[in-house]
């Protein structure tokens, strides 16, 4: 199988490293990706787009009643064997610690993709109404995932907090945050999130219930202006 649009793919790994699994047992062989229909269902027709983009075959939906995933399914060997070829692992991926294949991390493009795919399913932005802010939130369970996810961002100079670890329930948790204006919006106009997109006027609407805007969010009283990325994004938006 040759995959020829790399920025598409390496952002597919961002999704299925978030919100999918593979699995190999010898005998059966299957991709599976879960998302939230009731509250994404743009994000559902995205990626089903973006699946079909990739392989040229329609993955099968399998909706359950009784919950707010949808789950889209490829039963296919070669897809499986080829996403294993190209660093993905099958099985548990808490148990296996997955991480971002390093054909990604080497290549900027690709990571800056591949950070989408991994914000849209693992991570969260919204508006903090007490703090008057937009903040963005990533959370794992696999510690080497959230470390590339900071690597990453360090790389094109997004400042991060430090990993903070959640282990109150019976699976530990790891979490990064960005919460300066002007590095949340640095992040969100270079990587494009589909959450952002999709969610803008839930996002807006957000910001009228504590009588604010695009541009009162990104403005930085202290310096009393707007920064770079702040100016781009509310332009952009």
């Amino acid at each position: 199988m040759e995959v020829r649009e790399g920025i598409y793919f390496a952002e597919l790994i961002g999704i299925i490293l978030g919100d999918g699994n593979i699995y190999d047992s010898g005998r059966h062989y299957i991709l599976d990706i879960s998302i939230n229909r009731i509250d994404s269902p743009r994000y559902v027709d995205y990626v089903e787009n973006l699946l079909f983009r990739i392989f040229k075959i329609k993955p099968k939906v399998n909706i359950k009643n009784d919950s707010k995933n949808l789950e889209l399914r490829y039963f296919n060997k070669e897809i499986v064997k080829f996403l294993q070829t190209k660093g993905l692992h099958a099985g548990n991926k808490v148990k296996n610690q997955v991480g971002i294949p390093l054909w990604i991390k080497n290549n900027k493009d690709y990571s800056v993709s591949c950070l989408r795919g991994l914000i849209d399913t693992d991570g969260s932005i919204f508006v903090n109404k007490s703090n008057k802010s937009i903040n963005i939130n990533f959370k794992s369970s696999s510690v080497p995932l959230v470390m590339n996810f900071k690597e990453i961002c360090d790389g094109l100079k997004i400042k991060t907090s430090k990993l903070r670890i959640n282990d109150k329930s019976k699976q530990s948790s790891y979490r990064l945050s960005i919460g300066s204006r002007e590095e949340v919006a640095k992040f969100i106009y270079i990587v494009k999130p589909m959450k952002w997109i999709f969610n803008m006027q839930k996002i807006r609407r957000d910001l009228k219930q504590i009588n604010l805007s695009l541009i009162n969010i990104f403005t930085d009283k202290r310096n009393k202006g707007i920064g770079k990325y702040g100016k781009l994004l509310i332009f952009m938006n």
